[in-house]
């Protein structure tokens, strides 16, 4: 066969296909023939593309073999050429591919509206979606280039992953602590205001009853218009000052979909409705409007979207403090539940969970409509029922008066404030609902090297050398070995080695060993790193005066080349944190490549008892450890400092904050639901001394001290 290939000079224009026969028949490429169609089933599953379209896809520089070869040609359906030889024709390919591909990078849109799959209905990538769509309005789009549509994506798959960058992208932690801290300084002054109209209001509600001082002027008994009017000021400013919270409830329930929000709405304009019925009809009065009830109600409705937004803030305030804060996940991983803590400069998961709906805006949205609609019938058979048609306004504003508690805002937002401060002070951060709902699940607690002893906590007490290998040969086998294991020793052989004025070499073939050390090569050397049982395991014998406690010996060849003793110092807070785990039942599972720390060992050093904490096999337990393994959930807490104690905080506080949450939602809906009934009987049998304002008041005051108590537990 002739070193270059000739063609027939009378040839101007060859086609694809005559170009691969020519090929395939010289045996250029060796016994490998192919065809058109193999080439094409490069790119795609699917039909045959045109020519035309692979001009748009991207290419990176390619090099002289049959690969590039097949999308050079694949390049361009029509070569024309005079008499040259093959390795001309192919850098002419080259040039004109990399030409063409420059020009589709300059003309290429910068977003994408639609994807269209080039397989689909004999539809390819450049064309427009219209083309394929019978029915449906036309949308201002293009289509995606072929590389954007490649195979190894769908469409729902490419939307999905637009869309959620597009969403953690429009709000950072930045945009979050100048969003709350705006809106705490602003419900902070509603707050305030909101309190003295809920003292003045209770104080005139209550002032003729309990006998306090009331001038003469305001008397509900001399000139009834007068405190009516003065009520209803009260509740309209406190109204005006919630507009926000009456006007999303209104909404709500506009949309059929009312919520708490919805039921302090409905409550609200019950109660100025039953002010304006009496000052309208005089006759229709005999009973204390239940305003102060509103005005009070108002004000624990935007104390708690106050701590609320101060605890995002302060949430927010710890993130952005962390560079590299420890992103914690709740992961299956051989078939159970984990939680994992891994290092991580992206927080965009636990962003975008910040404002998350919580359990009670759930719940209240099932309950919310329930507590309107009984309202309303309540009222109806307490009032029309019984004959008494005009007291139907009365029994309307009592029965909601209590159909949302005080402490319904509070359910969530005031356990979480409190959870979100006490986390900020140690070093830890969650973002509500979304981590207290994945923490709270049965997991095994998974902590590595640096949570048990944490920087500071181990340190080389002394070292001898013990064979024919010098020091410094010794010191930077063994600095190597532990360095590329990434076990919690590194920082110890570390500063050893730049003590030495050393540096790390070039380690290959390690293997960890189920006894408790490490095997490696180095510079052809046989390195075993490991505990004196591993040595003894191993074949290495070592000598008398070697049996020091949690000792790391070093063989080099078989042949015992030194031990380094190592001081292992308890830290009080993960003796701490341990013992709450294991007070809680929340298993630990020690995924540690420090050989020496073995179960015993540490049960011993932070008096556990034998056989609390779980130790996986050697291969699991790298698993579990390694820093850069590929978790799909999202973040459920941030951790800025190193140990065991922030970490355990966050899955204690998490836990005990979706418990918190849960029952404060039971008893703010026993309160409705208790009080609802009781209302409508007492208002049935026309009994209106046992259902006054100060009464209800009392009632609701007394169903938030459990939950207030519950709430705070949540800090111990």
């Amino acid at each position: 066969m002739e070193d270059k290939m000739k063609f027939d000079e009378t040839v101007s224009e060859l086609s694809v296909q005559d170009i691969l026969d020519e090929i395939n028949a010289e045996n250029i490429y060796g016994d490998d023939t192919f065809s058109v169609d193999e080439i094409l089933s490069e790119f795609s599953d699917g039909p045959k593309r045109p020519i035309e379209d692979i001009k748009t896809q991207e290419e990176k520089p390619v090099k002289q073999n049959k690969r590039s070869l097949r999308k050079m040609i694949q390049a361009e359906g029509q070569i024309s050429f005079d008499s040259k030889d093959w390795k001309e024709i192919e850098k002419e390919l080259e040039a004109q591919a990399e030409k063409e591909i420059l020009t589709a990078q300059k003309n290429r849109p910068k977003m994408i509206d639609t994807v269209v799959r080039p397989w689909e209905n004999g539809v390819y990538g450049d064309m427009s979606l219209e083309d394929t769509l019978e029915k449906g309005p036309k949308k201002k789009k293009r289509a995606a280039t072929f590389a954007e549509t490649f195979d190894t994506f769908t469409r729902s798959e490419l939307f999905e992953d637009k869309n959620k960058e597009t969403e953690l992208e429009t709000r950072t932690v930045e945009e979050i602590i100048k969003e709350n801290s705006k809106l705490s300084k602003l419900l902070g002054l509603r707050s305030v205001v909101l309190l003295i109209l809920s003292v003045l209001s209770c104080y005139l509600a209550f002032s003729e009853p309990l006998g306090w001082f009331l001038p003469g002027i305001l008397s509900y008994m001399k000139h009834p218009f007068r405190y009516l009017f003065l009520t209803a000021f009260f509740q309209i400013c406190a109204m005006l000052l919630s507009v926000d919270v009456l006007s999303r409830g209104m909404a709500r329930i506009f949309k059929l979909k009312p919520d708490a929000e919805s039921a302090i709405m409905f409550s609200s304009f019950a109660s100025l409705a039953h002010v304006i019925s009496i000052m309208a009809a005089p006759r229709w009065g005999g009973w204390l409007p239940y305003s102060c009830i509103t005005v009070v109600g108002l004000f624990f409705a935007i104390y708690g979207k106050w701590i609320n937004a101060r605890a995002l803030c302060r949430v927010g305030k710890t993130v952005k403090a962390a560079k590299r804060p420890g992103a914690v996940r709740v992961e299956n991983i051989f078939g159970e539940m984990h939680i994992i803590k891994q290092t991580t400069e992206d927080t965009k998961s636990f962003v975008a969970h910040i404002s998350d709906k919580d359990a009670s805006c759930t719940f209240w949205r099932f309950l919310s409509p329930v507590v309107i609609v009984s309202s309303i019938v309540f009222a109806l058979v307490s009032s029309v029922g019984t004959g008494n048609a005009k007291n139907f306004f009365w029994a309307l504003a009592g029965i909601s008066s209590v159909s949302t508690p005080f402490f319904t805002m509070l359910s969530f937002s005031f356990p979480f404030s409190v959870t979100a401060k006490n986390l900020s002070s140690i070093g830890a951060a969650i973002s509500g609902w979304f981590s207290a709902s994945n923490l709270a699940k049965k997991a095994n607690l998974v902590v590595c090297d640096d949570d048990i002893f944490p920087k500071g906590t181990v340190a080389l007490h002394g070292l001898k050398i013990l064979g024919k290998y010098s020091l410094e040969q010794t010191v930077c086998y063994a600095a190597s070995v532990i360095a590329e294991t990434g076990c919690g020793l590194c920082d110890v052989f570390s500063d050893l080695l730049k003590s030495r004025y050393g540096t790390a070499t070039k380690v290959t073939n390690l293997r960890y060993r189920e006894s408790g050390g490490i095997e490696a090569e180095i510079s052809g050397d046989n390195v075993l790193v490991g505990s004196a049982g591993f040595m003894l395991r191993s074949g290495v014998r070592l000598g008398s005066g070697t049996g020091a406690k949690n000792a790391v010996f070093i063989a080099i060849n078989k042949t015992p080349a030194g031990v380094f003793n190592i001081n292992y110092k308890g830290n009080a807070d993960v003796e701490r944190a341990l013992h709450m785990l294991v007070k809680r039942k929340v298993p630990v599972v020690l995924a540690v490549r420090d050989f020496n720390m073995l179960p015993m060992m540490v049960e011993q050093t932070f008096g556990l008892r034998d056989g609390t904490l779980e130790y996986p096999e050697i291969e699991q337990r790298l698993d579990l450890s390694e820093k850069e393994q590929f978790i799909s959930s999202d973040t459920a807490a941030l951790i800025t400092r190193g140990g065991l104690y922030p970490l355990s905080s966050a899955v204690l506080s998490a836990k005990k904050l979706r418990r918190a949450t849960i029952r404060n939602i039971f008893l703010t809906a026993s309160c409705a639901i208790i009080g609802m009934l009781l209302m409508f009987y007492l208002m049935f049998i026309q009994k209106p001394v046992l259902v006054t304002p100060q009464t209800v008041f009392i009632y609701l005051l007394l169903w938030c001290i459990p939950t207030y108590m519950l709430s705070l537990r949540v800090k111990q």
